[in-house]
């Protein structure tokens, strides 16, 4: 009695102890974990893929980038060996002398002493062919070469290498002063206003280079010309304005009115006189003129010869 009493007993107490099971929140939040715990170790995995694939990319850009480095070095270096550069110099004024040395005209030869001189224009203008009409040209040998009645040729380029010309070609005759060769010539006119490069070469070798600014052209209009580069007209009072008309029985006097453009203030007129006849290269009549201009203020201007308008631009002085 007494042991199935214990039993019973014991029956009854397994029966009162609790429920081992979960809750539906605890089940919830363990799926949870599972499931995040799976896709950390997915997401983990495709960032990995991800990073071997973005440095291969990088190492093959850089291994790119530096044959491309390689090769432009070897065109450059090639390019360079077969097409050496001459170096140009930039021209200087020098004085003229005579096989002792002594001064004939100081600072009448533009170039490089000692090398080359040309006996300077007045002013290097585009598209002016007066200034260009008779250019004498100076050399001197090199290493004892010998360069009478040989061929010379100039030729222009711009800094910018857009524009080649040639301006010259001619044959050498024996020396005048200190030098040993040199040319009376003309040079074509420079297409357009900046820096060019002068180089001359004998029997098509190459002699020596220099650089020369080139002026704005000259305000011109049909027959008439103002003999002043477009880019030099300044506020205040121009003395000795030249202005060259062409054609014959012209007049004494020129009646020359500028006026500022856009503006309602009235024009100023300029009487020019020191008429001088000439006749150009291919033996036209045409005659210069001499005045003064004033301009009061920067900016458009407009001068007026009888019918002729050109615009020019004015600067502060």
């Amino acid at each position: 009695m007494n042991k199935d009493h214990d039993e019973d007993m014991l029956l009854n107490d397994l029966k009162n102890l609790p429920d081992y099971h979960l809750s539906e929140q605890q089940r919830s939040r363990i799926l949870h974990n599972i499931k995040n715990s799976e896709q950390y170790k997915k997401k983990s995995w495709v960032l990995f893929n991800k990073g071997i694939y973005a440095g291969t990319i990088c190492i093959v850009l850089s291994l790119a980038a530096f044959l491309a480095i390689i090769l432009f070095q070897k065109e450059e270096i090639d390019y360079t060996s077969s097409n050496p550069e001459q170096e140009v110099q930039s021209g200087v004024y020098f004085d003229r002398t005579d096989k002792d040395g002594n001064v004939i005209q100081k600072k009448t030869l533009y170039g490089i002493p000692g090398r080359l001189g040309v006996l300077r224009p007045m002013e290097w203008v585009a598209e002016d062919h007066r200034n260009l009409s008779k250019m004498m040209i100076f050399l001197w040998e090199d290493q004892n070469e010998d360069m009478v009645d040989e061929t010379l040729e100039v030729t222009g380029k711009q800094v910018d290498g857009s524009t080649s010309i040639t301006l010259t070609e001619t044959v050498l005759t024996s020396g005048l002063d200190s030098d040993d060769a040199h040319a009376l010539t003309k040079f074509t006119p420079f297409s357009e206003k900046g820096e060019w490069i002068l180089s001359f070469k004998v029997n098509g070798k190459e002699l020596s280079s220099f650089t020369v600014d080139v002026k704005e052209a000259y305000p011109n209009s049909g027959k008439i010309t103002v003999l002043t580069s477009g880019e030099d007209f300044h506020t205040g009072t121009m003395d000795h304005v030249a202005i060259e008309y062409k054609g014959d029985q012209l007049p004494e006097e020129l009646e020359v009115k500028v006026s500022k453009k856009y503006s309602l203030a009235p024009s100023k007129t300029f009487i020019f006189a020191a008429k001088e006849d000439f006749t150009d290269s291919e033996g036209k009549p045409l005659s210069i003129y001499d005045g003064q201009l004033v301009f009061d203020k920067e900016g458009d201007w407009q001068i007026k010869i009888g019918n002729t308008k050109m615009n020019v631009h004015v600067k502060k002085k």
